[in-house]
């Protein structure tokens, strides 16, 4: 059985599928990467990242990206180390240097859009000039609670648990090589 004091790879996998692999993925965001270089690329942009999952995302967009940029970076949660999301939680907020700067927020998934809806706001709050979204991961859900889509996205991908490539299970597995999406749930604890 997996709960989040003792995670055994194996366990996870065997209930889980691969949606896309690695190499597949980083082709997707960079053609993500050539789209915002046409369309943002002479704006002066600060890249955000949302930690953590924005990380890699992150990480692989900038390998492609070529125009000038600053790099900079904002934590926020609703979901800590659970796999439901709650109340939005603030670690670290954005920096003076976004300050009537155009900003693009990278995450690694819409899902819901209230985290998205929040930092762009807050960039805002703090005197961005402008704020656009890119995420790894757009799932396709009808209706969203928060922002209902985001300026860029490299794929598209179903309305079920995903980790690997950034997008966490209990805190673990951003590491994977490739997005996965739980097939059961079935023994697996909850947190």
């Amino acid at each position: 059985m997996i709960d989040s004091g003792q995670m055994i790879p194996e366990e996870l996998m065997a209930v889980s599928k691969c949606l896309i692999k690695q190499n597949e993925l980083e082709k997707l965001i960079k053609i993500m990467a050539k789209e915002i270089e046409v369309k943002l690329g002479n704006s002066n942009l600060i890249i955000v990242t949302i930690m953590n999952g924005g990380l890699i995302p992150t990480g692989i967009f900038l390998k492609y990206f070529q125009p000038a940029c600053q790099l900079d970076y904002i934590h926020l949660t609703r979901y800590g180390n659970q796999t439901t999301g709650g109340r939005i939680k603030w670690h670290r907020r954005p920096q003076n240097i976004i300050y009537n700067r155009n900003i693009l927020l990278i995450d690694d998934i819409l899902d819901q859009g209230v985290t998205l809806e929040t930092a762009v706001n807050e960039c805002y709050n703090q005197g961005a000039k402008s704020v656009h979204t890119a995420v790894m991961v757009k799932k396709d859900i009808t209706h969203r609670q928060g922002f209902q889509k985001s300026d860029f996205f490299a794929l598209e991908l179903p309305d079920e648990y995903l980790f690997g490539s950034g997008l966490d299970y209990k805190g673990y597995f951003r590491n994977l090589d490739g997005i996965y999406s739980l097939t059961r749930n079935q023994g697996l604890t909850e947190p």
